[in-house]
């Protein structure tokens, strides 16, 4: 039996979506899940960064890295276009809650679409010292509020060194 066919709809955020890891590891890995038909049939890659940008402009950014970085090469235009259509960008600035609130009704919109609340990744591709002020939007507007559907990521370094981990790992467990 394919598990694959319970995997319920699934949006997942990436913080830091400009920055180098997603462009040489996140999204070839996404893609490569998508190409060996590891994806859930409904999900949505939402892309977060401070940098202005359209979807049209990030999936084309996507697909320069996919050339570069990728096991899987881009070998059908059509084939990127089915994946390509499952990203979308949104500008973000952590420090501000109106990024959340416009994240919090892309979130709602998305679910709407799926026809049920779909499972929530964040995948933080940040530097340590966002962590605190992500952590707290999201929980003030309960993002991620269902322990049985959402799971927060958060890439290393966790910290700089043991106690500033020490603190991070205090406050994850009071906010999520």
């Amino acid at each position: 039996m394919d598990n694959l066919d319970t995997i319920q709809p699934t949006i997942i955020l990436v913080f830091g979506a400009t920055g180098d890891l997603a462009k040489r590891k996140l999204f070839p890995a996404f893609y490569n899940l998508y190409l060996d038909g590891r994806m859930p049939e409904k999900f949505e890659i939402i892309a977060l960064g401070r940098a202005k940008n359209s979807d049209e402009l990030y999936r084309s950014l996507v697909s320069e890295n996919l050339t570069e970085f990728s096991r899987n090469k881009i070998t059908s235009k059509k084939e990127f276009e089915l994946f390509a259509a499952h990203i979308s960008y949104l500008q973000n600035d952590i420090d501000k809650e109106e990024s959340y609130l416009l994240m919090k009704q892309k979130l709602d919109a998305i679910d709407s679409s799926f026809g049920a609340r779909a499972n929530r990744l964040f995948y933080l591709s940040i530097a340590p010292s966002f962590i605190e002020t992500i952590s707290n939007n999201i929980k003030k507007l309960d993002l991620a509020a269902n322990p049985e559907q959402d799971r927060i990521i958060i890439e290393k370094p966790f910290g700089y060194d043991k106690n500033s981990a020490e603190q991070l790992n205090k406050l994850l467990s009071k906010n999520l």
